[in-house]
């Protein structure tokens, strides 16, 4: 259908017959008009044909509007498609060339088989280590240790460490002591070289050392075992003496047995302690039970040749 235009009659005949000339203002029968001649003939398309474009085809979404004037207010409008995604580059999508979105892993597992502390993977912690246990040592709590390395050269300090490394000079490490490659030879020996620069023991005076490496004298207190016991024991050996002297009296069947199982000396250097105590309890019972170790003891055993006879007997020195 064509559309109604609402031109006057006289503007349409003028179009038609082409009596009027100019592209500006006319009159034709005292009418002035302004339009131009060829907006009549724009005006004659037809609805269907701004519709679809002087080709059939829809106009291009490109193309810039028709004016409502044009087209009248009861036109039909094109339809709307959207926007174009004819054009639409791989970069201008949130995923880029995957149309689906990255798949989702869920939520972060925490490790901690096995473990009291350290971190669980997931940004936090295991657990944390107590007090008494503070370190946390490949995700086990641990003590703190403290060394031992007191009078060691080598050897392991207890907490997984090192007391120190051996020179080359000596390089093997035994109990805590540095030794040359050289093996001490002791073996049935009370003193004398070892073989290998130190010394297999050391014998008390008077008593010597023999080539054999046996501690020989006069004393019977003078040998590897009792000397061992009386350098470091002497105080129980002391106080043993007062036991069993108060038990056995002047005994000395009684008192040497009593002597030797009480600080384990040999038989012949507790029979020297057992006539020792005889002579004290003799001759100086009242100093020597008031304090056996004290000064007035001792002057009274000396005075009374006590001590004396004891050091003939072990060998052990007197003053």
């Amino acid at each position: 259908m064509r559309a109604q235009l609402s031109f006057p009659l006289v503007t349409v005949m003028c179009g038609l017959l082409g009596a009027c000339a100019g592209d500006d203002a006319s009159a034709v029968g005292g009418v002035e008009f302004v339009t131009p001649v060829t907006a009549v003939a724009d005006a004659l398309v037809t609805r269907e044909d701004v519709a679809h474009g002087p080709d059939g085809h829809p106009p291009s979404h490109d193309a810039p509007p028709i004016p409502d004037h044009v087209m009248g207010a009861d036109a039909p409008k094109p339809p709307d498609h959207g926007p174009s995604t004819d054009h639409v580059s791989p970069h201008d999508s949130p995923h880029g060339t995957d149309a689906h979105p990255p798949p989702d892993d869920g939520p972060c597992i925490p490790a901690c088989d096995g473990k009291e502390c350290g971190p669980n993977g997931c940004g936090g912690k295991c657990g944390a280590c107590p007090a008494a246990a503070p370190l946390c040592v490949e995700g086990l709590c641990k003590t703190v240790c403290t060394p031992s390395c007191d009078g060691k050269e080598c050897g392991s300090n207890g907490c997984g460490g090192k007391c120190g490394s051996c020179p080359a000079a000596a390089p093997l490490c035994e109990a805590g002591k540095c030794y040359p490659k050289c093996a001490p030879k002791c073996s049935g020996k009370e003193c004398g070289p070892d073989g290998c620069g130190g010394q297999c023991g050391s014998c008390l005076e008077p008593s010597k050392c023999t080539d054999l490496g046996k501690c020989e004298g006069s004393g019977s207190c003078v040998n590897t075992g009792d000397v061992a016991i009386l350098s470091v024991a002497l105080g129980d050996v002391n106080a043993a003496l007062a036991q069993c002297g108060s038990e056995c009296w002047v005994s000395k069947d009684c008192l040497k047995p009593c002597i030797s199982e009480s600080t384990g000396l040999s038989g012949k250097c507790s029979a020297c302690y057992a006539s020792l105590v005889v002579c004290s309890v003799e001759h100086c019972l009242e100093p020597c039970g008031n304090d056996p170790g004290g000064l007035g003891c001792t002057y009274c055993q000396k005075a009374n040749g006590c001590l004396g006879e004891f050091g003939k007997c072990s060998g052990l020195p007197t003053q």
